[in-house]
């Protein structure tokens, strides 16, 4: 990878802390054992609302990086105005709305507690919950929008995938080039990445 691709991978790998970090603070200090409904929505839409920022912020770095992708490599300015990531900060991958995605975790926490879970524990797992939400959007808005803009500019040409760390068998698919057509496979908490290749 090149100093521009590392930098873009370190300034993204940032913003998926600082969202993660923020939605767990949030939660800690919303959630109450005692009113689990009651605090859930409070915390929901204001999370909902650190996740949407996330990921503006993400479709922000996204479309710089492969503008700058274009000039370092073909010399060339793209104008990647049209391509504003209106479709995908705000929603799910699924579609829904950010809130809508995030409304089953009042429920999955009381499941816990039904089976036997000590409260604590369980307010823990919804924890765990927001966070994996929050950066699974942000990154998943991050992959739709580049998938977007590099599948209907005419700027680029496939993809190449890079793993991080032991990768699992799927993730290792992601591994060599590509056709822009071809899917990228993530799980939940990957980071594994893809370097666009210019047309």
């Amino acid at each position: 990878m090149t100093e521009l691709d590392d930098r873009y991978r370190e300034r993204l790998a940032e913003l998926r802390r600082r969202v993660k970090a923020t939605v767990a603070g949030l939660y800690t200090s919303t959630i109450d054992p005692d009113n689990l409904d009651a605090s859930f929505e409070q915390f929901t839409p204001r999370a909902a609302e650190v996740v949407q920022a996330g990921q503006a912020g993400g479709v922000s770095l996204a479309s710089g990086y492969l503008a700058a992708l274009v000039l370092v490599n073909a010399s060339r300015t793209a104008d990647f105005g049209a391509f504003t990531g209106s479709e995908v900060v705000g929603a799910t991958a699924m579609g829904s709305t950010l809130t809508e995605g995030m409304d089953a975790f009042p429920s999955m926490v009381k499941t816990q507690i039904g089976k036997g879970i000590e409260v604590p524990h369980a307010v823990e797992y919804g924890r765990f919950l927001a966070e994996r939400f929050a950066d699974n959007e942000v990154t998943g808005a991050v992959d739709r929008h580049t998938e977007i803009v590099t599948s209907q500019s005419g700027e680029f040409s496939g993809w190449a995938g890079i793993t991080v760390g032991e990768t699992c068998d799927p993730c290792q698919g992601n591994e060599g080039f590509h056709t822009l057509d071809q899917s990228f496979y993530r799980h939940p908490g990957c980071d594994c990445t893809r370097e666009y290749l210019v047309a």
